[in-house]
């Protein structure tokens, strides 16, 4: 049996994160193994959840390829940061009071897709702040599989990047 990210907090009862100020990088994908969203999980169950980051796409993933703004979330009111709209990045001053950034987006282990290059911006963010940094991991659907040529460095945008086979066969946590 294969367990989610999600599904490993949930049997710890959210252990790493109590008693921390989370920031989430996630989308619409962020579901445990019962579709319940995660989002709503991680505040049912008390986490002082203070900001979301979006990847392209937004949080519902309405957005295709579109500039995405920053909002709230019509739920719970948090800040919603795109980075996918001004920045792609996360500044120090997004970040600021956070104790951990938690990853969790669906990748399909292809080299132009941009949520894994969310997930190295963010990564790096939460390091030059000194936060720590969780990815939920979650399987690759097409496998361990690597195929295609890696792109050249001088051709490296944030639809292609860090030399990756087209398909690289890692999940998210494993990059």
């Amino acid at each position: 049996m294969i367990l989610l990210g999600i599904d490993v907090l949930q049997r710890t009862e959210f252990a790493d994160l109590k008693n921390k100020a989370v920031g989430l990088v996630t989308n619409y994908s962020f579901v445990d193994s019962n579709l319940n969203w995660g989002i709503d999980l991680l505040f049912e169950n008390g986490l002082n959840v203070k900001k979301i980051f979006t990847p392209e796409h937004g949080l519902g993933g309405a957005a295709d390829g579109a500039h995405v703004s920053d909002d709230l979330h019509p739920k719970y009111g948090v800040p919603v940061v795109s980075l996918y709209g001004d920045k792609r990045k996360p500044s120090q001053e997004d970040l600021e009071g956070l104790g951990v950034l938690v990853y969790d987006i669906q990748d399909v282990g292809l080299r132009f897709y941009t949520f894994i290059y969310t997930l190295a911006y963010t990564m790096e963010s939460a390091a030059e702040a000194g936060i720590q940094y969780t990815v939920l991991d979650r399987p690759n659907p097409l496998g361990r599989g690597v195929f295609g040529s890696r792109i050249d460095n001088e051709l490296q945008t944030f639809v292609g990047g860090y030399r990756l086979p087209l398909q690289y066969g890692l999940t998210a946590g494993e990059l």
